[in-house]
């Protein structure tokens, strides 16, 4: 896990440090590794599928440790796998697979301490593990995301985005996400060692002085990592000596080929997919809730299959499984957990796997409790989601909020004037009639067909009016359009998604369905009702 050797070549960028320095600061914490400490004391009843809750205590351990002197956790798991480690995950399967089996083979005969070694070994960290965690750390109202791919990657984006002040972990690549502040080794007590970017420059055994993030990363990249194998024969210092020389990957190619090395044909391609999967890999945004590149992709750099960055993820499942309610391997729902005599007792779902994801999302987006809404209206209201793009007057500076304001989302009801009863929207686009799909779901009862549109509503101002745009939450907007991405009919109710051009998240929207009765029909003019309401919740 992690490059080879780095955390020793650069121990002048290092120093001893306990914890209580980050007192008032928020830290990330890479939570697979608390998690497999924790598993390392109760392995033989992983392996062995036997009820267990010690690697929850571990990790709470832990927790209590950082706020006891004042820091701040802030969790971040694993989501699925990447692509561009495919080969890597592969060969660490089939070890586990590999020590399981030969600590099942020890322990039936008799052997037990010697099966617990390879038991440790061949544990493997489930997101039921994970989620086992999670339940507690909402019980103890700690910070967590479920990353869509790998923590050190959302670990990056937090602390670059000023969300998280620093972060623990045992993995090397962080630092070569760029990462600023990183503990390594925090024992029991609160020591550990930090590694501060800022003194890389004092690093002697590697000629760093006057490198940038992308010399540092290439070098990395070079002396092997888990997106690509080291040409054989190579490390640290070589590939340091190559990137001396020149920059360019093919011609350093050239020069190991020129030294006799054995360098695969595909190495130029795989190493630039190493590098940018470094840059550009998909992460969750907590604050706007989108998954989104690490950093914004150079024109230059993209490419027509991209897939080894993250495959794309729709922006509700990503946060679904964010929050801990989708697993980010399977795509399914998680069950629910008791906690009975100190044991986990997993509930699991039963989820035909030919089930439409958007059924799937259906059954764990459950539809806001309207009862401060008037009752004679809720008959015809269906509660939907609305996005806009402009941040909550209560965000506080550090923009440390994972779960959405809670004073805006405190379910008042607000009603939004957007244009007046005599205006009127026009529906530009065309619908996809083919083959519907009939579902169940909690929304529209036992026959619910969807019916996929695309097309988008433009607001106009009624006459005298000197507002070009819509009115949201008291404050005008320049945007005169919605953009509805799609619309659910059946049981004489209709729910549409949409999001205004601008970045404030709501919850729900609930809209009367007589208002978009006819919105079937291709570029057919709607005059829509004087206002609708927005009802918002926590997420």
């Amino acid at each position: 896990m992690g490059i080879s050797g780095l955390i020793g070549a650069v121990k002048e960028a290092q120093e001893s440090v306990h914890i209580s320095r980050f007192k008032g600061k928020t830290l990330g914490i890479d939570g697979y590794v608390w998690l497999h400490k924790g598993a390392f004391g109760c392995s033989e009843d992983i392996v062995l599928e036997k009820p267990t809750n010690k690697y929850v205590l571990y990790f709470i351990k832990k927790i209590r440790l950082l706020q006891h002197f004042g820091v701040e956790p802030y969790v971040v798991f694993d989501g699925g796998p990447l692509i561009s480690k495919k080969k890597t995950e592969l060969e660490r399967e089939m070890n586990r697979k590999n020590n399981t089996d030969r600590g099942i083979d020890l322990l039936k005969q008799g052997k037990r301490k010697e099966a617990m070694s390879y038991f440790q070994k061949g544990v493997n960290i489930t997101p039921l593990l994970a989620k086992a965690v999670i339940e507690e750390l909402k019980k103890e109202k700690i910070n967590y995301i479920v990353a869509p791919y790998e923590a050190d990657a959302q670990l990056a984006f937090l602390e670059k985005n000023g969300i998280i002040d620093g972060i623990i972990t045992e993995d090397s690549d962080l630092v070569v996400f760029g990462c600023k502040k990183v503990i390594f080794k925090l024992n029991d007590g609160g020591f550990g060692v930090l590694f501060d970017r800022d003194n890389l420059r004092l690093v002697k055994d590697i000629p760093l002085k006057g490198w940038d993030d992308n010399m540092f990363r290439k070098m990395c990249i070079l002396s092997g990592c888990d997106y690509l194998d080291s040409v054989h024969g190579v490390a640290l210092k070589r590939s340091c000596k190559y990137l001396q020389r020149s920059s360019d990957i093919q011609k350093i190619v050239q020069i190991m080929k020129g030294e006799g090395l054995k360098v695969p044909n595909t190495y130029v391609q795989d190493f630039q997919r190493a590098e940018k999967t470094f840059m550009y890999q998909k992460v969750f945004d907590p604050i706007v809730k989108k998954l989104r590149s690490l950093e914004e992709i150079r024109p230059e750099h993209i490419d027509p299959d991209m897939d080894y960055i993250g495959e794309n993820i729709d922006d509700t499942l990503a946060y679904l499984i964010s929050i801990g309610e989708v697993d980010p391997i399977s795509k399914q729902p998680f069950g629910s957990y008791e906690h009975t005599n100190g044991k986990i007792h997993e509930k699991i779902k039963v989820h035909s796997k030919s089930e439409p994801e958007n059924r799937l999302l259906m059954r764990w987006l459950k539809p806001t409790d309207s009862k401060d809404i008037n009752e004679s209206k809720m008959e015809n209201l269906l509660d939907m989601e609305i996005e806009t793009k402009s941040e909550c007057k209560h965000l506080d500076s550090s923009r440390r909020l994972s779960t959405g304001c809670k004073i805006c989302n405190g379910g008042d009801v607000y009603k939004q004037n957007i244009i007046s009863k005599r205006s009127e929207s026009e529906i530009i686009g065309s619908t996809n009639r083919n083959n519907p799909t009939i579902t169940t779901s909690k929304y529209f009862g036992s026959q619910a067909k969807k019916l996929s549109i695309g097309f988008e509503i433009k607001a106009k101002p009624s006459q005298g009016s000197s507002n070009s745009g819509i009115t949201v939450n008291g404050r005008e907007t320049s945007q005169t359009k919605l953009s509805f991405q799609t619309i659910s009919v059946g049981n004489n109710s209709s729910t549409l998604g949409s999001s205004f051009q601008q970045q404030t998240r709501f919850q729900t929207l609930s809209i009367p369905n007589s208002v978009i009765e006819a919105v079937e029909t291709p570029k057919r003019k709607l005059s829509f009702s004087p206002s609708f309401t927005i009802k918002k919740k926590p997420f």
